[in-house]
């Protein structure tokens, strides 16, 4: 263990040995508010822990643990070790902590409470995905796993549950008020398994997620390993990035019916924003030069400006001037979109436009990707900030559609004349033999 300043050194009876007879015991700083103790007697001494908490109605409290191992080996029951002691007196800490504050200690801490626990506090962060990732728990994680003590789940338990996720079938959309969820049959193609084992990857990321913020927060002291070193399965997401070409997005422009939807398209390919951010823009967000998304609307939770090129500066004054800057920038009818709303009209569109299959809105968040890494002037850097991705991200999704410019680029290089170094070189030998 690390020697801290309060570190007394009393882990070896040799060490303890040395200390003086008294009766106010040797305190070792375990964490913030938490002590292990040791209350040296004529014969032998005692293991004693401590905890702080302000909350509670006594805000220092002890438990005595048992003896110490100085006159004889320990048996981790009646007598302990340095190392033992410290274990129990974390445990017991973190159980009084639990008691305290109301929440349930480690021994009956279960997987749904974890999973419980760390949606109130998705809830509280205010994260926009929260109803696809409560569906996910409800559906895969607490049925198989819920009942299970944080504290008894093994490597075993969770490669096993991943597993049978994978062999599972997935499950139809279904209307709201249905009894029963429909499911697909069972995955029998590679491009069905791999597709299974791109949500299996998903939700163990949830399940991590819930688990490790249980730890964080000290619901339970174990060391995570069960869910950690469970890996998830290796190149198999099916994500298809879908982009239109210049033609597709005249012509989807040009076949969206009616005014609002055809501007919120515009709008679409110029941001690259999301639907829901492109909804929840106000005019007070576009300062003559760029959008301000706020981080109240963003998927992430993060603010970030979006920079606009000439043509999209003047599409964005037109459609801002003269008015409040409480007013939505996209309008439907004179109110503001709903959710979903963007799907029928998209579906027709595409339709009109002659853009078979149709792509989704999401669609057009890519292709203003596209657009702006065609142009050449861009790197991935200001791309994945307009976007308000990461560069990992970008690069893993982009990085392809920037090859031609990389190649166009590197033609542009200046000539190192290297033949021409070896040609004279060659002569001069030559010339000498």
């Amino acid at each position: 263990m690390p020697r801290t300043k309060r570190d007394l050194g009393l882990d070896t009876p040799s060490k303890r040995a040395r200390l003086k007879v008294r009766t106010a015991p040797y305190w070792n700083w375990i964490d913030a508010a938490s002590w292990l103790g040791y209350r040296k007697n004529i014969r032998g001494g005692s293991w004693i822990a401590r905890l702080y908490d302000s909350s509670a109605e006594n805000p220092r409290l002890q438990e005595r643990l048992g003896h110490a191992d100085d006159e004889g080996p320990a048996d981790s029951l009646g007598v302990m070790s340095y190392e033992q002691a410290l274990a129990k007196a974390r445990d017991w800490c973190q159980e009084e902590r639990g008691e305290v504050r109301g929440i349930r200690p480690p021994s009956s801490y279960t997987v749904a409470d974890a999973m419980t626990d760390y949606m109130q506090e998705f809830e509280r962060r205010g994260k926009h995905s929260m109803s696809q990732t409560l569906s996910a728990i409800n559906a895969h994680i607490v049925p198989p796993l819920g009942a299970i003590v944080v504290h008894d789940l093994t490597r075993d338990d969770v490669r096993s549950w991943l597993s049978a996720l994978v062999n599972s079938p997935a499950r139809r959309r279904s209307k709201r008020n249905a009894k029963r969820p429909a499911f697909k049959p069972p995955p029998k193609t590679e491009l069905e398994k791999n597709r299974r084992k791109d949500t299996a990857n998903r939700v163990l990321t949830v399940l991590k997620a819930g688990l490790n913020y249980a730890i964080e927060n000290q619901r339970v002291s174990c060391d995570g390993s069960a869910w950690r070193e469970v890996k998830p399965f290796h190149a198999v997401s099916t994500v298809r990035l879908q982009f239109l070409t210049k033609e597709q997005q005249r012509a989807l422009v040009s076949a969206a019916q009616g005014g609002d939807f055809r501007l919120l398209v515009m709008g679409a390919l110029f941001a690259g924003a999301r639907y829901g951010e492109l909804v929840r823009l106000q005019v007070a967000h576009f300062n003559g030069t760029s959008l301000y998304v706020p981080a109240t609307i963003t998927k992430t939770g993060k603010a970030r400006r979006i920079m606009l090129n000439a043509e999209a500066e003047k599409f964005f004054s037109n459609l801002c001037e003269g008015r409040a800057g409480d007013d939505p920038i996209f309008t439907l009818n004179g109110r503001a979109w709903r959710k979903s709303e963007q799907q029928r009209p998209m579906r027709a569109a595409c339709g009109a436009a002659g853009i078979t299959p149709p792509v989704p809105f999401y669609a057009l968040r890519h292709t203003a990707a596209s657009n702006w890494l065609s142009g050449g002037q861009l790197n991935m850097k200001y791309i994945a900030e307009n976007l308000g991705n990461s560069m990992a991200i970008c690069d893993r999704f982009y990085a392809h559609l920037a090859l031609d410019d990389r190649a166009k680029a590197f033609a542009k290089m200046p000539k190192l004349r290297l033949e021409e170094k070896v040609s004279i070189v060659t002569t001069q030998a030559a010339r000498v033999n």
